[in-house]
């Protein structure tokens, strides 16, 4: 079943994934496509950042998320602290959840926040019933 409700600081949730987007375009140049969406499977919501742009190292993919890291390569167009990452992941464990990515060198990266969701009860699931006057 492919329902739920994620329970948390919307605003938080938020700002995570509007990190992930300004990283992507940190990331990109002109002609590369940034697409973001959400899915709920398995009583987990994927919020997800996807871009076609350089791609990262798979022995750097961990260390992106510590505190001031910041890749060797790339066309980083920012001179940021190397923070942004790291807030992502501290924002996606306070929602009990993970942060995943996927990438590698030429092929673009995909950011994923993955949290918990609460499934509905099964009578939340019926559909309201639709009166017409």
């Amino acid at each position: 079943m492919g329902g739920g409700r994620i329970v948390g600081d919307r605003q938080r949730l938020t700002q995570a994934v509007i990190q992930l987007a300004q990283n992507a375009t940190q990331h990109t140049g002109e002609g590369d496509v940034i697409a973001i969406g959400s899915a709920i499977a398995d009583g987990e919501a994927r919020l997800w950042v996807r871009d076609s742009g350089p791609g990262i190292d798979e022995a750097e993919q961990e260390r992106i998320f510590e505190r001031f890291a910041r890749t060797a390569a790339g066309r980083r167009r920012s001179e940021g602290a190397g923070l942004g990452l790291s807030i992502v992941r501290a924002i996606a464990e306070a929602h009990r959840g993970r942060v995943e990515v996927s990438s590698r060198p030429g092929a673009g990266a995909t950011f994923a926040i993955v949290v918990p969701v609460d499934r509905p009860e099964p009578e939340q699931l019926e559909q309201p019933e639709v009166r017409t006057p």
